[in-house]
């Protein structure tokens, strides 16, 4: 009974791993090089089997129950890292057992009462883990590694997401949880246009019912104030316009085989329709008209910086919608010199963007010949 120990239950508790992988890395080697008769090659392995089944056990059996998911954590990174020093497959591998160890453990943790600073730091130490491994084999070693490592690479990447999707949910005050999702779904997708891996900017994906279903229904952002009211309202809208930037920035790096429009409008389409909602409902009464050109302005500006076709129409939609706005809304329910002030604004801003609408399209008409 380690428990008996206290703190120096750790000592018997890592001598037999520790004695385990000393003695299996020079075995590995001596099979490898064929100096060890061959009915011994199975025997490494034998090693490594009982190696990591006693970690997983000692880690689960004699650790905290707050510290468990981590110290798995540690353990699948350290072989991992002694696999790629040693280029020992196995090794390298060990997270295929102890990635599930570490989620389990972390899903059946019960409420500890920390504060949020806490939380988030934990939450963000066991998703690291799983996305350094994942970016290692994307980025180093994809093309070679074995079969099952092929197989189960995508499995570990959607994992990973899952809990962070799960860590937002448990770990941030209510009025933030959209936030956080909606940052993690724009580092995702970077991630993927960064690494050119099609997996990592599609786990992004999963982050979206989420923040739908928080934003339209759950979430008020009323009680914040002022900055962190708005920083909360745009967060969604422009994660979505942020990815959509990265793939017309970079072209052809993620999901080359689905069309650009497709790509583009399927960002476009939920970052306008969070960007109007998050307009209408947090913007004063006076000022939604006002906000939705301002809005339209926003949009068209990347949309002519990129000669992006997707943000130029997102742009005269909201342009479409203040219109609407003025002619059903700000007439009848306005002070006389809100409306002025409206109208005149409102008129500003489309004849300046005619003005820009025009020009930009007619040097590109001149420059392509069309």
């Amino acid at each position: 009974p380690y428990e008996l120990l206290g703190r120096l239950r750790w000592l018997p508790v890592t001598a037999l791993p520790l004695a385990l992988l000393s003695a299996y890395l020079p075995y590995r080697r001596l099979t490898a090089a064929a100096a060890e008769p061959e009915k011994e090659s199975a025997a490494p392995l034998a090693v490594f089997a009982l190696l990591l089944c006693l970690t997983v056990f000692y880690i689960l059996a004699y650790a905290a129950e707050p510290a468990r998911p981590l110290l798995l954590t540690a353990g699948y990174l350290a072989f991992f890292a002694i696999g790629i020093a040693a280029g020992d497959v196995p090794l390298r591998a060990s997270w295929m057992a102890m990635v599930p160890a570490a989620v389990l453990a972390y899903v059946v943790l019960p409420d500890q009462g920390r504060g949020y600073l806490y939380k988030i730091s934990y939450a963000a130490a066991l998703c690291a883990g799983m996305y350094a491994v994942y970016a290692y084999y994307a980025a180093r070693i994809k093309d070679a590694a074995a079969d099952l490592e092929k197989r189960l690479l995508p499995a570990l990447c959607l994992v990973a997401a899952l809990v962070s999707l799960l860590s937002v949910d448990r770990c941030l005050p209510l009025v933030y949880r959209t936030m956080g999702a909606s940052s993690l779904l724009a580092l995702l997708y970077f991630g993927g246009v960064a690494l050119r891996d099609d997996v990592l900017a599609l786990s992004a994906g999963l982050f979206i019912p989420y923040i739908f279903n928080r934003r339209l229904g759950v979430e008020n952002y009323s009680a914040l104030g002022g900055i962190m009211k708005w920083t909360a309202v745009l967060s969604a809208p422009g994660a979505f316009f942020a990815a959509h930037i990265a793939g017309v920035k970079y072209p052809g790096r993620v999901l080359a085989g689905v069309p650009r429009q497709t790509l583009a409008y399927a960002c476009v389409l939920p970052g306008t329709l969070l960007l109007l909602h998050g307009l209408f409902f947090y913007a004063s009464r006076s000022m939604i008209t006002l906000s939705v050109g301002v809005a339209g302005l926003a949009l068209f500006a990347p949309g002519f910086y990129f000669k992006d076709r997707a943000l130029r129409y997102a742009g005269l939609l909201m342009f479409a919608v203040a219109v609407i706005h003025i002619g059903v809304v700000d007439i009848a329910g306005l002070a006389i010199i809100y409306k002025i002030i409206s109208f005149i604004l409102m008129g500003l801003m489309l004849l300046g963007v005619s003005y820009v609408y025009n020009r930009f399209m007619g040097e590109d008409a001149a420059g392509t010949g069309k």
